[in-house]
């Protein structure tokens, strides 16, 4: 008999809980509670091992417990906020550089390109607000070559008109 009783194993138990059959009781002795488990081996034929633990003990061991998985369950939190902010944060990256790339163009910068580093969707409008602005630049630069030579031919009639006005 092996027992953790600071004066010695209470004669009392000695007759609770020996039948070969799984059992949980709640004993009162003196000014404790003891929970007394008994667990028969091979049906009782080689004993019964029986474990004992003080209301006291065991409501202290729960706290501990609950104490502990409420740590460790407010440390998997932060991870998974943080992991979280982490993530949202790279995956909206892309999407920043597309708005900020927008702002610019809309300003009239047509110059703008926008770095194109996923395969994804974000990376597909990447792509197209990249080859909208070369689009944008060729018709910029086609308007003001138009628009010079409309300002040279202007020009030219201008002259033409100064040459007609003065030799009639």
């Amino acid at each position: 008999r092996i027992h953790s009783f600071q004066n010695g194993f209470p004669i009392d138990l000695l007759s609770v809980n020996v039948l070969p059959e799984e059992n949980i009781e709640l004993l009162d002795i003196g000014e404790e509670s003891i929970y007394d488990f008994s667990y028969p081996i091979n049906n009782g034929k080689l004993g019964i091992i029986r474990m004992g633990i003080t209301r006291k003990r065991m409501v202290q061991e729960l706290q501990k417990q609950f104490l502990t998985n409420s740590l460790f369950i407010l440390l998997l939190v932060s991870i998974g906020i943080g992991f979280s902010i982490f993530l949202s944060r790279y995956l909206s990256r892309p999407l920043f550089k597309l708005v900020e790339g927008i702002n610019k163009v809309s300003e009239g910068s047509f110059f703008q390109r926008v770095e194109s580093s996923t395969n994804d969707e974000i990376g597909l409008v990447a792509e197209a607000f990249n080859h909208m602005c070369e689009n944008l630049t060729q018709v910029k630069y086609d308007l003001e070559t138009k628009l010079t030579e409309l300002n040279e031919r202007n020009m030219d009639y201008a002259a033409l008109y100064e040459q007609y006005y003065h030799q009639n």
